[in-house]
């Protein structure tokens, strides 16, 4: 999804353009898909344009063993 990339302002919209088709993947997952991304920046993206909370795998997995 452009990672550090993204974060530049003068590339922005160019970051935007890149992850528009992931975003919609994301925005079509059904409500029990769990969404699992390790990049920090990934999750940040992520978090700023879905309202789907990504979880670090870690996360995923923890709440898993308990």
């Amino acid at each position: 999804m452009a990672g550090a990339f993204r974060a530049i302002e003068v590339r922005y919209d160019l970051s935007l353009a890149v992850a528009f088709p992931l975003v919609e993947e994301v925005n079509a997952l059904s409500a029990d898909t769990d969404l699992i991304t390790s990049g920090t920046s990934c999750r940040h993206q992520i978090t700023h344009l879905t309202a789907e909370p990504p979880l670090h795998f870690a996360e995923w997995l923890a709440a898993r063993l308990k």
